[in-house]
């Protein structure tokens, strides 16, 4: 009886999964250079960040292809990209958005990504990563680190410029 029931779960399961119902989200940020990165957005447009910080998903520039089922940011979202390589310690992306182009709110502060943020969010070829998406100032920041002091996830309320020093014309 007990091997009836579980056929018959793992049948559906695999038949709802083959739907697309079960599609997996992607969590992943990179950094390549100005031109090549992935941060991590509210799965719809018209949301805030704060709200959706464990609902994340990856989306990236029309130069990274390789990462699974990642969305491409709208037409005219990302306005500047500060590309930064610290030797091998960490590399980040900062700069501008346009919080129209995907429907994002001018009162909304925003919020922190990392590895916490969503739960096994992940940041391409480094083990450690802090993203911070501010709409109401427009900017974004991304760092990936091999070493967890030079991406400080605990100082979620500080922001970009305060946590990832870089260039945010």
């Amino acid at each position: 009886m007990l091997f009836n029931k579980l056929t018959v779960f793992t049948t559906f399961v695999l038949a709802f999964a083959a739907t697309g119902f079960c599609k997996a989200t992607n969590k992943t940020v990179a950094v390549e250079s100005s031109s090549r990165f992935c941060l991590l957005l509210p799965p719809y447009p018209c949301s805030y960040i704060s709200d959706n910080l464990d609902r994340s998903i990856s989306f990236c520039t029309s130069g990274i292809s390789d990462i699974p089922n990642a969305k491409t940011f709208p037409d005219d979202f990302i306005q500047s990209a500060h590309y930064l390589k610290q030797t091998d310690r960490y590399v980040q992306v900062t700069g501008r958005i346009d919080r129209r182009e995907y429907g994002l709110h001018s009162d909304d502060s925003g919020g922190q990504n990392d590895p916490k943020h969503p739960v096994g969010a992940l940041c391409r070829n480094y083990p450690y990563f802090v993203q911070f998406i501010e709409p109401n100032d427009n900017i974004y920041c991304l760092r990936c680190c091999k070493n967890r002091s030079d991406c400080p996830i605990d100082r979620s309320g500080e922001g970009c410029r305060a946590v990832i020093g870089g260039n945010y014309d």
